[in-house]
């Protein structure tokens, strides 16, 4: 297929200062358990994002980020509840006795709720690829995320979740309806589609990350939320968090362990991203990425 990406395990990283945050959703799909298709494990490793999004201006393409978690999923953001059972099931059951979750966890904002008590953070994210989708057409993108959620490389969410990911987050009432109708899975006509296009994200972008582990455990005090300019705390950002001591991105504190998925594995991925949007015909180029300043010599 393609040459084996580059393995960055047992090499020392000076890390980002601030955290690539993402959906819980994508927590357990990425590191934690993945999920079952035909009986085989699959982790997921791309992620959507746009030109101007946060963790791109918080320099991911130059400095590896600390993932952490949201505390909320977006309403519009509609998860594959099936998949997203089965991973939350396969946690359970490796983290706690079942009666834990049929006695205490009756709801999912109770468990999320009781997560956040232990949770730790101890992988980090490169991005491998950057993928620029030229294509604003709604039927090949509703093909392409279509295709995407369903065949094992993004099944974490119903299609329209990434697809919502694009819309310019203030676009106009009726533009939200014909979005509401789309989740709903309600008929839309071609003008409908047209106006909704509108507002489409000039060139989204798909990120392809790599994802490690690393030999540095920071629990949930260990960050904290962004601070303004006078070092205040302004409370929790939606976005992104910040490592509690702001020094730590410039000294070497982690080295990299084990990729969560082989070289072999992700090459087989990255192709059958590439094979995918190929399929639905998708206008795109991409950007490999090479990271230069990140590296500690000793």
């Amino acid at each position: 297929m393609y040459n084996l990406p580059e393995n960055y395990a047992g090499r020392p990283v000076k890390l980002n200062e601030r955290t690539l945050k993402i959906e819980m959703e994508n927590y357990f799909s990425m590191i934690k358990v993945g999920y079952e298709i035909h009986g085989t494990n699959i982790k997921s490793t791309i992620f959507t994002s746009k030109r101007d999004a946060t963790a791109l201006r918080n320099r991911l393409d130059l400095y590896p980020q600390l993932i952490t978690l949201k505390r909320a999923t977006p309403l519009r953001y509609r998860r594959n509840k099936d998949i997203f059972n089965q991973m939350k099931n396969n946690y359970i059951t490796v983290k706690f006795d079942r009666w834990i979750w049929d006695e205490c966890f009756k709801s999912y904002d109770r468990f999320k709720e009781y997560f956040f008590q232990f949770i730790s953070y101890n992988h980090i994210a490169f991005i491998d690829t950057k993928y620029f989708v030229r294509e604003k057409n709604f039927e090949k993108q509703k093909c392409l995320w279509m295709k995407l959620c369903s065949n094992g490389l993004f099944n974490q969410w119903e299609w329209s979740a990434p697809f919502a990911s694009y819309l310019e987050e203030r676009s106009p009432q009726e533009v939200q309806e014909i979005l509401k109708s789309i989740i709903r899975e309600e008929p839309v006509d071609r003008a409908q589609e047209d106006k909704l296009m509108e507002f489409f994200n000039n060139e989204p972008i798909i990120l392809l990350l790599r994802i490690y582990e690393i030999n540095i455990l920071f629990d949930y005090n260990s960050i904290y939320a962004y601070r303004d300019r006078n070092g205040h705390r302004t409370g929790h950002s939606l976005r992104f968090d910040t490592i509690a001591n702001k020094d730590y991105h410039n000294e070497c504190i982690a080295t990299i362990k084990e990729p969560i998925i082989s070289d072999t594995d992700f090459d087989i991925i990255r192709y059958k991203l590439e094979n995918t949007m190929r399929d639905c015909n998708i206008e795109y180029y991409k950007e490999n990425m090479k990271y230069k300043y990140c590296w500690c010599h000793y």
